[in-house]
């Protein structure tokens, strides 16, 4: 007989916050003992300017490492069209992951107010003062801006891969993706973690939460584009990282390995990228991490991959910011800026923006 148990450690929910953020409370779920072991999810959504939702629910079969277990066999669930109110869902979870059993289940439900399908937590950052550069000039952005609490991953690169493949937007084979003026978008050789036989698409065996890499500056542009989002500025990705505060990294003036992926840290990925938002401050199989989040709730603003930003450095090159797992400590500073061609890297990943 088949059997699918799940053990839900904790509930966990996560908001898209913006300038009136929708608020998702009493997320609860159960999975059923009457035989079928369908899981049922309910919440509730609340938006004080009474837009209409869209809802994206994510799962963890592993305490929260990553976030990219699937999760498609929803009853009762449109992803849009949501008002205020509480609801409920069933996951059909034998019937998608037959002979399964997880310890550490947890799910999390996204909402997103007045902006179509943004499958993203994002943050606000209000507008105001904040602290630039080395020596730590007083700039101000005078308007409020989201951006991206963690970096793209993989599994999020390669759901707009075949998105944009079904409305004929972009070319792919099996090395490269190209968008349709000829501009190569993700070299899939190297140390990409994304795969093409010609027929299939996957993704290499625990880097679906990782950032995606080996994306040039015109497939970070193009991802964004689709959503209706934009790279940030350096200016606003400076802003995110540190706010007002003038420390050299998001947290503070001093930076060791449970902070961030840079080289020599000692993560358990040390020779290559961490998942998205890895330096939480939970226990990872006995590795402890800190809580290394912005003033403004961003992860990862330090180490694992370097950012495309849309701000040109020189000539046709982009300023990119944060450092990555291959560098040492000191590039990873708050203000430390740097450039490269449009060109793609196994160092380079992004986070999206949009203007409120």
């Amino acid at each position: 007989m088949k059997k699918t148990i799940l053990l839900f450690l904790s509930m966990t929910f996560s908001i898209i916050a913006q300038g009136t953020a929708p608020e998702v409370s009493n997320v609860t779920f159960q999975q059923r003992g009457d035989g079928s072991y369908k899981v049922d999810i309910g919440f509730e959504l609340y938006d004080a300017d009474g837009d209409q939702m869209s809802v994206v629910i994510k799962a963890s079969s592993n305490g929260g490492v990553s976030w990219a277990f699937p999760i498609t066999m929803l009853e009762g669930f449109t992803g849009t069209g949501y008002g205020n109110g509480s609801y409920q869902v069933t996951w059909d979870f034998a019937a998608e992951h037959p002979n399964f059993f997880s310890s550490q289940m947890k799910i999390k439900v996204i909402a997103n107010d007045g902006d179509g399908n943004i499958p993203f937590e994002m943050v606000v950052v209000p507008a105001g003062q904040y602290t630039y550069g080395e020596n730590d000039q007083i700039l101000m952005i005078n308007y409020d801006f989201r951006i991206m609490k963690n970096h793209v991953t993989n599994a999020e690169y390669l759901t707009f891969i075949e998105a944009a493949l079904g409305q004929n937007l972009i070319t792919a084979t099996t090395t490269t993706v190209k968008n349709l003026s000829g501009q190569e978008l993700l070299d899939l050789d190297g140390e990409c973690r994304i795969h093409y036989d010609g027929t299939n698409w996957d993704i290499e065996a625990d880097y679906e939460d990782h950032p995606v890499v080996e994306v040039t500056w015109y497939g970070a542009r193009d991802f964004a584009e689709f959503y209706g989002l934009r790279l940030p500025t350096e200016y606003e990705w400076e802003k995110a990282a540190r706010g007002m505060t003038g420390y050299d990294y998001p947290w503070g003036n001093s930076i060791s390995g449970p902070y961030a992926n840079y080289s020599g840290s000692g993560d358990p990925w040390e020779s290559g990228t961490t998942p998205a938002g890895f330096y939480n401050g939970q226990n990872y199989q006995g590795y402890q991490t800190q809580n290394a989040v912005s003033p403004f709730g961003v992860y990862d603003m330090a180490g694992n991959v370097w950012d495309w930003t849309n701000s040109i450095y020189s000539g046709t090159n982009y300023t990119i910011r944060g450092g990555a797992w291959t560098f040492n400590s000191s590039y990873c500073r708050s203000w430390y800026r740097t450039v490269n061609n449009p060109s793609y890297s196994s160092l380079y990943g992004f986070r999206c923006a949009r203007t409120n």
